[in-house]
């Protein structure tokens, strides 16, 4: 670079090939506006501002996580409350039973069909609205009635068993020399004592029945382990801390509901600690919303039938999207004639990276993967 005068020697001279540019060049607006535009290149938008406002911050995504816990733990209490309504209505029909095993059989299977239908409707709609809880229900209801009869028996089973062996251990323990109320009191005490984390484990696998119903009706065997995993664990605290309760008709509607809540929230926080792979909505009608992505081959689109349904959004298809997970990490793939960008660029096939923003219609989502190092976003390659 110069500032000498632009060369005017003939077409034989070897320095007439020079390109020479001089100073007043280089502070050209021309010059000025090319600069910019190649740093603009450099930054990766994060957010295209389509539709309505970008809300997939750090605190966007908490906030949606925040609302479906909430609509699920209410979800939970609700199938607490209609299991003590329903408990109310058909207790009399076991009134005259020498044996407990068909009420101990009926409760079980109760516990589990009613958990485990209300919360996989409550999930079904989180995850896509009216239209896909019919769809969830067709799996659900009948899953819940084989998952809940088999678990009820094993459930029966050992409560039966350890009943039997608590009432020898507390009857060898009781003082004969006392009077007989204090001697009750005394064997009661004994009873109670030990029969918490019987009545916990009982409870545990109808918790698990309720969790593997709403697993099974996602049809993601990997979702089903996690929700199926919750239910376990919801199920035993409502049990074990049933007996702590005061007063049989207090108790009955406490643990009913604090049991739905517990295995509600349980399924929702196993499922959030294991994310691998997930899809946070940034912009759009489901902004916050979050969807965890636990098949090889997760479709996205409006359709009820789409792995990940995005409603609010007309300008969706059917089946807009797939995202495949693979050996070397996830890419995702157009539907034949459906518009799809990432990372502000139009695409039809792509591999992923965490961070990389995927647009489609009004909605701009955010691909997410625990595993990756950082959330830089890499290069975008396109076929």
């Amino acid at each position: 670079m110069t500032n000498q005068p632009p060369n005017t020697q003939g077409p034989s001279d070897p320095q007439s090939d020079r390109l020479i540019i001089s100073s007043d060049d280089l502070q050209s607006a021309q010059v000025e506006d090319s600069v910019q535009r190649m740093k603009d290149a450099q930054q990766v938008p994060l957010v295209r501002q389509v539709g309505t406002a970008p809300t997939g911050s750090a605190s966007g995504a908490k906030a949606g996580f925040a609302k479906d816990l909430g609509i699920m733990a209410a979800a939970g209490l609700v199938a607490g409350i209609i299991i003590w309504g329903w408990f109310k209505i058909t207790s009399p029909l076991f009134e005259n039973q020498d044996s407990a095993t068909a009420a101990n059989l009926f409760f079980s299977v109760s516990l589990a069909v009613f958990i485990g239908v209300v919360l996989c409707s409550a999930d079904a709609f989180l995850n896509g609205g009216i239209a896909k809880v019919g769809r969830a229900l067709l799996i659900a209801v009948p899953a819940a009635l084989v998952i809940g009869l088999i678990l009820g028996a094993i459930a029966n089973a050992i409560y039966s068993s350890a009943q039997e062996s608590i009432f020898n251990t507390c009857i060898g323990l009781v003082d004969e020399s006392l009077p007989r109320d204090q001697a009750l009191d005394q064997f009661f005490a004994c009873q109670a004592s030990k029969n918490h984390i019987w009545r916990g484990i009982a409870w545990a696998l109808c918790g698990l029945g309720a969790g593997l119903t709403v697993g099974v009706a996602s049809l993601a065997w990997r979702r089903t382990v996690l929700t199926a995993v919750g239910g376990l664990v919801g199920g035993f605290l409502g049990g074990f801390l049933f007996d702590y309760m005061p007063g049989e008709a207090v108790a009955q509607i406490l643990g009913f509901c604090l049991t739905g809540t517990l295995v509600a929230c349980s399924m929702v926080l196993v499922e959030q600690a294991a994310k691998s792979y997930w899809i946070e909505v940034v912009s759009g009608g489901m902004a916050g919303k979050q969807f965890i992505l636990y098949l090889d081959k997760v479709t996205i689109g409006a359709a009820p039938s789409a792995a990940v349904t995005l409603v609010k959004d007309p300008g969706i298809e059917g089946i807009h999207c797939v995202i495949s997970r693979t050996g070397s990490g996830a890419s995702i793939e157009a539907s034949p004639g459906a518009s799809l960008m990432v990372n502000g660029m139009s695409v039809m096939n792509t591999m992923l990276v965490d961070g990389a923003t995927i647009s489609l219609g009004n909605t701009v989502l955010r691909f997410r993967e625990r595993s990756a190092s950082g959330a830089t976003i890499g290069e975008i390659r396109t076929s």
